[in-house]
């Protein structure tokens, strides 16, 4: 603003120094004293501005040199994933066969436990229908002859009562034995 201001009236100057003069020709004396002005004003500037000027420029050299650096450090990190997934990318058929391996082998020892687990059930399954069969069978023999005993039973019972010279033979029997 300041550097506005003067400009401007430097220019005005300049202005009403040409329209109150006579003109006449002119001559390199004639600006001697304008260039001994402009000179000291200038001089006066740069003497008063040079500081702050150079502390903005070394601060934005500060800032820009550590962008830079920040920069370069994200370059570096780039690079690197970079090179890590062209690594990962060239052994990536590698680690799809060793996956598919892997899984293959999981799947036989799978297969070979299911199948001994099913062979394990079937075979527990064989020993209970046996058992179980076996029980039946004793528990119908033992209703057949539970059944075959009382038929005996009731069969003698209607011998004896229907025919006493068997009875009287079955009771001396009897209390002989006892």
């Amino acid at each position: 603003m300041r550097f506005g201001l003067i400009l401007i009236l430097f220019i005005s100057a300049a202005m009403a120094n040409e329209h109150g003069a006579v003109h006449h020709e002119a001559h390199v004396s004639d600006l001697m004293w304008p260039i001994f002005n402009f000179v000291l004003f200038f001089g006066f500037l740069i003497y008063k501005i040079r500081k702050p000027i150079k502390e903005g420029f070394d601060k934005n050299a500060e800032l820009i040199k550590e962008l830079f650096e920040y920069a370069k450090a994200k370059d570096q990190d780039a690079q690197n994933k970079i090179g890590e997934y062209k690594d990962k990318m060239k052994n990536f058929h590698l680690e799809v066969e060793k996956l598919n391996k892997e899984m293959e082998e999981e799947f036989v020892v799978f297969k070979r436990e299911t199948t001994m687990e099913t062979e394990m059930h079937i075979q527990r399954a064989g020993a209970d229908a046996k058992r179980k069969a076996e029980s039946e069978k004793n528990r119908r023999t033992k209703e057949i002859n539970e059944e075959l005993l009382n038929n005996i039973i009731l069969k003698t019972k209607e011998s004896l009562g229907s025919n006493s010279s068997l009875r009287n033979k079955a009771t001396s029997k009897i209390i002989a034995a006892l």
